[in-house]
């Protein structure tokens, strides 16, 4: 795997807390993976949601509801087991802080973990839901690679959306597939995101939002600040767009 690892990642701070909410969903397991299950469960379309290092934060599980509230079936897994980042970590402020957020960064460099929990998931969540007959991915941050390299050849996925994404390489969009949607923030490298875009040969949508930090979509954001949490839906907006285009 790349190992380009967003800066913005590393440095940009996670709310301490959010506003009130209840999210819609519920959580099963599914191949020894909990998972945070919305929507409806007769859908002929669905998402694999891969959220971002902070796992099953509020603003991301929020996300899943708005895309569900569409009338997809929308799967989020587990895939870090209840391991997560915690945002202390990454201030660095301490040793050990520094080498806690250095051990959990590093071990993100190898995807093979995380694509065989994915590939033990998915033949299960097709078996349990028989009706549906699309599957779209969505990722966030480390998830959005995660996304880029599932979507080559022999791909599960219809159509492929990544927000925020950290360890952006050209060279996997050169073996991208399906149709791909990148949104990223002012927290990626421009010149990455431009060219990983370049390099893409499928139906696209790439867009930089500008003035939103890192992680805008996901656990980092600031849903307390009206400008924030308008970009925060316009982005849904534009993933439901895409996903709804060529779904």
């Amino acid at each position: 795997m790349s190992t380009h690892q967003s800066k913005a990642c590393c440095d940009t701070p996670v709310p301490t807390a959010y506003p009130e909410y209840d999210p819609k969903g519920s959580y099963s397991t599914v191949a020894d993976t909990k998972c945070y299950v919305v929507g409806p469960a007769d859908a002929k379309k669905a998402v694999f949601f891969v959220y971002d290092i902070f796992g099953f934060k509020q603003p991301t599980l929020q996300g899943a509801d708005i895309l569900a509230n569409a009338g997809y079936l929308v799967v989020m897994p587990d895939f870090f087991m209840g391991d997560y980042c915690q945002p202390e970590w990454l201030a660095q402020d301490t040793e050990e802080r520094k080498q806690k957020g250095q051990a959990f960064l590093a071990k993100l460099q190898d995807p093979s973990p995380f694509l065989e929990r994915l590939n033990n998931v998915l033949p299960q969540l097709k078996e349990q839901y028989k009706s549906v007959e699309k599957w779209a991915s969505i990722g966030f941050c480390w998830g959005g690679k995660i996304v880029s390299i599932t979507s080559g050849a022999g791909t599960p996925w219809s159509v492929g959306v990544q927000s925020s994404p950290a360890m952006v390489d050209p060279a996997d969009a050169k073996k991208v597939t399906i149709p791909m949607m990148m949104l990223a923030s002012k927290g990626e490298s421009a010149d990455a995101v431009k060219a990983f875009g370049e390099a893409l040969t499928v139906p696209k949508h790439v867009e930089t939002f500008g003035d939103q930090e890192h992680g805008w979509m996901s656990a980092r954001a600031n849903l307390a600040d009206e400008k924030a949490k308008k970009e925060y839906e316009r982005g849904y907006k534009q993933a439901l767009d895409f996903i709804g285009s060529n779904l």
